[in-house]
């Protein structure tokens, strides 16, 4: 008997040890995965104005006209850009990748709100809001503005 209670003493213990380095590991991936968020630039810029991310991003491509102004859609992306000083002007008749969050704020609940991205030489050079299924004209809004507010 005294065999049989030491061999379950080992077995429950070999258990708890292996469940107890699968929480280290995952305790582990979770604080690199915060430690990359903390520096992942596009992040940083949108927890600057109040934004939070809400799950993983989906990346696109957006065609630039030449001149960017060219069409009112990247009149629209630029105004809002150079509202927190960024300017993708330069990169007129070239097509860029372009980052999509979905994201919230405190005063923003209950809206689908995506933060747009525009990317180029691996930095952020355009950035916007934009409210999902809502009747708003234009619908493109700098990310330094609360879009259910009216002006």
């Amino acid at each position: 008997m005294n065999r049989i209670s030491m061999l379950s003493f080992i077995s429950v213990l070999a258990l708890t040890s292996l469940l107890g380095c699968q929480d280290v590991a995952r305790s582990s991936n979770q604080n690199v995965n915060r430690v990359e968020n903390e520096q992942n630039p596009e992040l940083v810029l949108l927890r600057k104005y109040g934004w939070t991310v809400a799950g993983d991003p989906t990346d696109s491509k957006l065609a630039l006209p030449k001149p960017v102004t060219g069409q009112l859609s990247t009149r629209l992306y630029l105004q809002a850009s150079r509202a927190i000083a960024l300017d993708f002007s330069n990169y007129a008749g070239q097509t860029l990748p372009l980052r999509n969050y979905k994201v919230t704020n405190d005063a923003e609940r209950g809206h689908d709100i995506r933060a747009h991205l525009l990317l180029a030489d691996r930095k952020i050079v355009g950035v916007w809001l934009s409210v999902e299924g809502e009747d708003i004209s234009p619908g493109v809004f700098a990310l330094n503005v609360n879009p259910h507010k009216p002006n």
